[in-house]
């Protein structure tokens, strides 16, 4: 129970109006400056550019097939490896931020650029 609480608590600190914690992609909201503008990212996309998951389709590799897992930690390796390389400190996926009370910019094209 107690520490149910402490957790509840844990996040309501760390929450920011507007930004769904649970869409970070990379980085930590702690880096998060008030009126900053806040970057973006459409995942989806990414992954969509990766040599792995273009094998999945290709191949119409079976989710849960130890293929398709393999592919997709190798999709996972490159995507995140992008989000490091983009040298931004926060990522959110752009679902997870509310535009009408945070400026924010795309880096999905970066991104991809980067793979």
């Amino acid at each position: 129970m107690l520490k149910a609480l402490l957790l509840s608590i844990i996040i309501l600190v760390t929450s920011i109006k507007g930004i769904d914690n649970n869409k970070i992609r990379y980085g930590s909201i702690s880096s998060y400056v008030k009126g900053q503008t806040v970057t973006v990212i459409d995942s989806q996309k990414v992954y969509l550019q990766t040599t792995p998951y273009k094998t999945i389709i290709k191949d119409k590799v079976q989710k849960g097939s130890a293929r398709y897992v393999q592919l997709m930690e190798e999709a996972t390796t490159l995507y995140k490896n992008a989000l490091a390389k983009a040298g931004h400190k926060l990522i959110i996926e752009s679902s997870g931020v509310d535009d009408s009370l945070h400026k924010t910019t795309d880096i999905t094209q970066e991104a991809i650029n980067l793979l």
